[in-house]
């Protein structure tokens, strides 16, 4: 089955949970921050991996400099490069901007690659029982993640890459969410239809929006009520989706 089999819905036909006739058969998950969410803030890592190599630095200093979650995505969109180039320049400037001389690169690189660490990463302490309570009901499981090639290494470090049938992902698809394409690449690994399929994030534009571009339904996961406007069906835990979907 090809993307261009993929049926769109008409325009306005998602309000919330379309109830569809076709029974939901296959469940996507986004990753970060929907099943896996970092240990440590940026600056708590960045200066956690110069203390390893006998650079000490008061977290408040780095913390002052470092950008925003949002600032920091915009900085990304800007440079639209490799993305190891993108850090490795982002450190040395943030080396510079903190006073340590860097010469030849070496620390901006000791942390450019410190930052790729599965350590830094865990799970949600929903997300085993729920992914299990899942696939012991019958349904698949698959991803759609917008992430780089370090994912696979993170969910297998996790110890989650084993509840997945396809594990689909920006990088190696060269499309990222919202962009339909990945959902219908992601589809096409799991030969089902859109209408067989959820897709669960915690993002309202890629991944609520994103999936109900491309023909299937969505659940946002918000742990921390942050959203409650969305126009969509919400869960705060994983835990909750197995009944959700036993009303579709």
């Amino acid at each position: 089955m090809g993307p261009t089999s993929l049926k769109h819905a008409a325009p306005g036909a998602y309000n919330g949970l379309l109830m569809s006739s076709r029974k939901i058969r296959v469940v996507f998950f986004d990753v970060h921050d929907t099943l896996i969410y970092c240990r440590l803030t940026p600056p708590q890592i960045f200066v956690q991996l110069l203390e390893e190599v006998g650079r000490a630095l008061l977290p408040s200093a780095v913390e002052a400099l470092y950008p925003k979650p949002q600032q920091l995505e915009q900085l990304r969109a800007q440079a639209k490069g490799c993305e190891d180039e993108f850090w490795l320049s982002f450190n040395a400037q943030l080396l510079q901007e903190l006073g340590i001389v860097d010469p030849n690169g070496r620390l901006a690189r000791h942390l450019t690659e410190g930052f790729k660490d599965v350590r830094w990463w865990a799970v949600y302490p929903d997300v085993k029982p729920a992914l299990r309570d899942l696939r012991g009901a019958g349904y698949r499981l698959g991803v759609i993640a917008n992430a780089r090639h370090l994912l696979q290494g993170r969910l297998g470090y996790l110890e989650l890459m084993g509840y997945f049938q396809a594990i689909t992902y920006s990088e190696e698809a060269g499309f990222e969410k919202p962009d339909p394409r990945i959902f219908q690449l992601a589809l096409e690994r799991m030969k089902c239809v859109p209408e067989e399929a959820l897709h669960v994030g915690d993002r309202y534009l890629e991944d609520i929006q994103g999936a109900r571009g491309a023909g299937l339904q969505a659940v946002l996961l918000d742990r921390n009520n942050s959203q409650p406007d969305a126009e969509c069906k919400r869960i705060r835990s994983l835990v909750e989706l197995r009944d959700l979907l036993s009303q579709i």
